[in-house]
């Protein structure tokens, strides 16, 4: 798989580096880009553990996913309109979409999920406001092509649930044995 993450400031360290970490364990990505859609080369991650050097200019076509961490960088997300274009993008052309935390929050509040597409995410007050009818409170979600998880807790149970639905089931749980150490 291509995959492109959005890195955008104050992105959740641990969603960001679990994810990509147990897909790269799974010898899943035949491609991995850090993007910054502001010109920005490295940007530094919430708790200021990661510092990530990002590429600044992309074409889209050369992906099949992208990756959308949350933490604080999903409240800068509700008003990037660079960001969320990209994102929409990806959806109409129906590329694999994986989020985490709030960031399935802020592409919902940004109108970008179909009523029928079914995710869980954070349980900020802004979202349990809404009370979208499609957010449910499991840990990981798999839906057509949408993949969602609650928090940076099940952030390595997301990038499993990529590995098996993408790849195989007998991949997802080789990488699961190696990384719990069973």
């Amino acid at each position: 798989m291509k995959l492109l993450t959005l890195v955008l400031d104050e992105f959740q360290d641990i969603e960001l580096i679990n994810v990509n970490a147990t897909l790269q364990r799974g010898n899943f990505l035949e491609k991995n880009d850090f993007y910054n859609p502001h010109n920005k080369k490295v940007v530094t991650g919430q708790f200021n553990i990661a510092n990530v050097n990002t590429i600044t200019q992309i074409n889209e076509n050369d992906y099949d996913a992208i990756f959308i961490p949350g933490g604080k960088a999903a409240q800068h997300l509700r008003k990037d309109s660079k960001s969320l274009n990209l994102i929409e993008s990806f959806i109409k052309k129906n590329k694999i979409i994986i989020m985490i935390c709030d960031a399935p929050n802020a592409i919902y509040e940004s109108n970008l999920l179909k009523k029928d597409i079914i995710f869980t995410s954070y349980p900020v007050e802004s979202i349990l406001k809404l009370k979208p009818i499609q957010r449910n409170e499991d840990n990981v979600v798999y839906y057509k092509n949408f993949f969602s998880a609650k928090s940076a807790a099940f952030s390595i149970e997301l990038g499993l649930k990529v590995i098996e639905v993408l790849k195989s089931k007998q991949e997802s749980e080789r990488v699961s044995k190696n990384l719990w150490g069973n």
